[in-house]
């Protein structure tokens, strides 16, 4: 399960090329139509995921950056504990709290060039801390929570020089950034930094 999967759901869509013989739903406010056939293992839902109902439970859910978007994180992860089947792994992506910034302009605050805002693109935070982070909060239960800082200054810095370019409408800049930002997210994860502007969660629900 992807919880807010992004308009276009292309992760998902990518997973479920990759693992044919696994289930994949994505679910957003907002869904494009695809421009070509998605995988038939992949169910697309446009919906609030805070209104959202699933009956079979799901081995993974997996949600990037979307809790800072609503206002009460604590009731999507209700929702997330009761999609999930016992033992089920949990897969998030956060801000960290006390981000820092080399460009005003690819702040969130600002409006995007591309399109018109729409509900759930602002932020109603703008981050976490490692301390308390999300799957530590009650009711839901929770175990093996294991967290680590992503997005180093230097990996931050060229996701900004993208998000600054979409916004400005520069033809070509996600191509043109997006490898440096995968290679230094690869870093991240292998030299998992002290200090960085994301914060990565993994846990297991409990019986």
């Amino acid at each position: 399960m992807d919880a807010g999967c992004g308009e276009e759901a292309s992760l998902t869509a990518l997973l479920a090329r990759r693992y044919p013989g696994a289930r994949f739903v994505a679910a957003d406010l907002f869904i494009l139509t695809p421009p070509e056939p998605m995988p038939p293992n992949l169910e697309l839902r446009e919906m609030d995921i805070l209104q959202a109902s699933f009956t079979a439970p799901f081995d993974t859910v997996y949600s990037l950056d979307l809790l800072e978007h609503v206002e009460d994180p604590g009731a999507i992860l209700r929702n997330f504990h009761g999609w999930m089947r016992p033992g089920g792994r949990l897969y998030l992506h956060t801000p960290a709290a006390g981000e820092f910034h080399f460009f005003k302009g690819a702040l969130e605050g600002e409006r995007p060039a591309f399109r018109e805002v729409r509900k759930g693109d602002m932020h109603m935070r703008e981050g976490f801390q490692r301390k308390i982070c999300p799957p530590c909060w009650p009711p839901p239960v929770f175990e093996n929570i294991r967290l680590r800082r992503t997005f180093s200054p230097a990996a931050w810095l060229f996701k900004e020089l993208y998000t600054l370019g979409e916004r400005r409408g520069i033809p070509g800049i996600g191509l043109l950034m997006l490898p440096f930002v995968l290679l230094l997210g690869t870093l991240d994860r292998l030299l998992q930094p002290r200090r960085g502007n994301g914060l990565w969660v993994e846990a297991r629900r409990g019986a």
